[in-house]
């Protein structure tokens, strides 16, 4: 995605180890690697290529810099993924809240700003100790919390493939 309004959700079906920030929900620019070695403490950026996204530890996170975001999250938790690329913002929310007052349909508070270029979605799940699942929905079934005003869900019905 390089331009619109999209939106879509992940469910925290299973989380392995709690504490620590090896789950992340958000997205990520086409070079985008994760480091492996960094305990889950970095969202790697490469070729200027960046990753923003929400930890189920409550942090928000982009390269090496994380920042309070939310409440820790639990197995069974819903992240929503609200990404303005028409005005550059993200925000995250959870089980249908938005931390820090945010409102995508009014384009404030967002978790990020400033964001330009082409993204994907992106997920990392455990890989300590424990197992983890995520279960992204992009709108092939209904959403946990409706999609802001403005926002459409990220499904092959909605992107324009004309080249």
């Amino acid at each position: 995605m390089s331009s619109g309004k999209w939106y879509w959700e992940c469910e925290l079906d299973t989380l392995g180890q709690s504490g620590v920030n090896r789950e992340f929900v958000g997205v990520v620019g086409p070079s985008w690697e994760i480091d492996s070695g960094s305990d889950g403490t970095s969202f790697p950026q490469v070729s200027g290529n960046n990753g923003y996204a929400i930890t189920t530890k409550g942090e928000k996170i982009s390269g090496n810099t994380t920042a309070s975001y939310g409440s820790a999250m639990s197995a069974g938790d819903i992240v929503g993924v609200a990404l303005d690329l028409d005005n550059g913002k993200i925000w995250f929310s959870i089980n249908g809240t938005y931390p820090n007052s945010g409102d995508p349909a009014a384009g404030s508070a967002e978790a990020y700003s400033s964001l330009s270029g082409v993204f994907q979605p992106a997920f990392a799940a455990d890989y300590g100790t424990g197992n983890s699942t995520l279960i992204a929905n992009f709108g092939q079934k209904a959403f946990n919390t409706a999609a802001p005003s403005g926002f459409k869900a990220l499904s092959t019905s909605n992107l324009d493939y004309s080249i």
